[in-house]
């Protein structure tokens, strides 16, 4: 949301650049599946490396947009931030999913969607908050990157933390918590 915002009111395109300035997010939300498919020995590293490359990607696009950058750095970046989300996304429901019996599959999968909305929609409200307050009253391309790479920061250190959260526990450590 605020990358659309920070393309129409900061930098001046109209909705049509701003839809394909957004386009490789998508693309990379396309491929990430597609690229990490046959690479079933990582299966279980895959959520924490999607998490890692979008984290990546994500401060990246803070930091190149933050700079003033336009262009190709920002294609780049939006573009890794979207693979990243790809690789990682399927992996998430697989893993809050994967133990769960399978007549309370459709419940699961409905409670994880929602608490997935919820949180977008509290994301939304939290980031597109600091990014409003940062911004005040100033205008122009340079005030509206500042703020766009103020919450575009702290949108990657809350996945930075969630992202330490997926990194997989040793088959021993989980074996010392089950005794427990």
């Amino acid at each position: 949301m605020l990358f659309g915002i920070y393309e129409q009111e900061g930098y001046g395109t109209d909705p049509l650049f701003t839809g394909l300035a957004i386009l490789p997010y998508g693309v990379g939300l396309f491929v990430g599946p597609l690229v990490t498919a046959p690479l079933a020995r990582l299966r279980p590293w895959l959520l924490t490396i999607g998490m890692v490359i979008q984290v990546a990607g994500y401060a990246a696009v803070a930091a190149v947009i933050a700079a003033g950058a336009d262009g190709w750095p920002v294609v780049l970046t939006v573009l890794i931030a979207g693979f990243g989300q790809g690789i990682a996304y399927p992996r998430l429901f697989n893993t809050a999913l994967g133990d769960v019996a399978p007549h309370q599959a459709g419940v699961a999968a409905g409670v994880l969607t929602s608490a997935l909305q919820i949180g977008a929609a509290v994301s939304v409200v939290v980031i597109g908050s600091l990014f409003f307050a940062v911004l005040g009253n100033d205008v122009g391309r340079d005030a509206y990157g500042h703020a766009f790479g103020i919450a575009q920061a702290a949108t990657s250190t809350a996945l930075l933390i969630a992202m330490l959260l997926t990194i997989p526990r040793s088959s021993a450590s989980r074996s010392r918590q089950q005794l427990v």
